[in-house]
């Protein structure tokens, strides 16, 4: 480099004890450092999570547009008011429940869903769905991929055949849904 000339405007600020080179508003440590299953980034703030969400519904957006399906479809049927409110009922429900039990019938595109678990870790979701569409099966592995299968549960067929059963078992079980929409 040049003599006298730096290459960042680096600080003398400490992360766990070491000295960072990176200016105090930057040098907050937010991934977990060993992948187990688990997201690496957690949201901590509203903006942080509509960030998140509206990030995914581009990844969502970007699989149903490539499978050349149909174009009216593309970016699901969720307005950001509704979001943001699905949103804030999620995050409020977990103080008094350690466990949330998310049921949606009519998953589509996957965008409701995906809203629920990336606003709430302690979200598990169960969805019905037909899975008529083509970018169905591709949207239903890229959020295998995000979500674990503890969290994420695929139930396809006829809601009227599929759910019967699933509210047996969940009733036998003393398990209820916490949150349910239904498109």
């Amino acid at each position: 480099g040049v003599p006298g000339r730096r290459n960042c405007s680096c600080s003398d600020s400490k992360v766990d004890g070491a000295i960072s080179a990176l200016p105090s508003h930057l040098d907050s440590i937010r991934l977990v450092e060993a992948w187990q299953g688990k997201s690496r980034f957690v949201p901590s703030t509203s903006n942080e999570t509509l960030s998140a969400v509206f990030t995914f519904w581009n990844l969502l957006d970007g699989t149903m547009h490539a499978t050349k399906d149909n174009g009216l479809y593309q970016t699901g049927y969720v307005r950001e008011i509704q979001v943001r409110r699905m949103i804030d009922l999620v995050q409020r429900a977990s103080p008094e429940k350690p466990q949330v039990t998310y049921c949606e019938i009519g998953m589509n595109g996957g965008h409701s869903v995906s809203a629920m678990l990336l606003a709430n870790q302690n979200v598990t979701a169960h969805v019905f769905d037909l899975f008529k569409w083509k970018y169905s099966t591709p949207v239903v592995s890229l959020l295998n991929m995000t979500f674990s299968p503890e969290r994420f549960d695929v139930h396809a067929g006829y809601s009227w055949n599929t759910l019967p059963d699933f509210v047996k078992r969940f009733r036998r079980e003393g398990r209820t849904c916490d949150l349910i929409l239904v498109d």
